[in-house]
């Protein structure tokens, strides 16, 4: 039997299990991610060690642009890689939130200004580009380019859980639907803390697999199982 939606309710009641199944888990990843928030020494040395193992890979070498994030206390922090990307000559392009949606545009920063110059804290607290910077067109989205994406929990077959709003799966759905192959991602790499990774996230259709995990201990490619 359908409903209005024309979804089955066998596919209603999966997709029930599965978002409770997620928010079960966000509440437990939210808890043991608060060590990093009180100790924000360990949080500097692992992030430190995770940028330096990435910007000498050879995702880094061959990308053009690096899509990444500004990062909240208690995730893998992006401010070394940024300025090792800016000195090398690449473009970097963080995200920014649209008001009253659950969209996103990612904006380059100016080469020539430091990064956290360019910054205003926007919504749930995370600083932002502000919308006068050079927006990235996702329809012409730059060749070349990583995206560097955070969140609550990923394997090492690709699966990510977010924090719930579906703003990364959302933009990038948006890129591949509207850009041919040489004009999509050249990866999607998933930056987290060793202890993020578990061996099983509950995902529907919906949630993009990513092709790499940067952590710590190493930069991997993901193998779906």
């Amino acid at each position: 039997m359908k409903t209005e939606s024309g979804k089955n309710e066998k596919t209603i009641a999966a997709e029930k299990i599965i978002a409770a199944e997620k928010t079960k888990l966000r509440t437990e990843m939210r808890a043991q991610l608060n060590v990093y928030r009180q100790n924000r020494a360990a949080r500097e040395r692992e992030s430190a060690a995770a940028a330096d193992l990435f910007v000498h890979s050879a995702l880094y070498a061959a990308a053009r642009t690096l899509c990444v994030y500004a990062a909240a206390e208690t995730e893998i922090d992006m401010t070394l890689l940024m300025e090792s990307a800016r000195r090398d000559g690449k473009t970097v392009a963080l995200p920014r939130t649209i008001p009253g949606t659950n969209d996103m545009d990612f904006y380059i920063l100016k080469p020539d200004i430091p990064a956290e110059a360019q910054l205003q804290k926007g919504g749930y607290g995370i600083y932002e580009p502000p919308c006068s910077l050079q927006r990235i067109d996702p329809s012409l989205f730059p060749v070349k380019t990583v995206v560097i994406v955070p969140g609550l929990a990923f394997t090492r077959s690709g699966s990510r859980l977010g924090h719930g709003k579906g703003y990364y799966d959302r933009y990038l759905e948006k890129i591949y639907r509207c850009n041919a192959a040489d004009r999509q991602p050249s990866a999607l790499v998933g930056a987290c803390f060793t202890m993020q990774i578990r061996n099983f996230i509950p995902v529907t259709e919906l949630d993009i697999p990513l092709t790499h995990l940067l952590t710590p201990a190493g930069l991997t490619e993901c193998t779906p199982s």
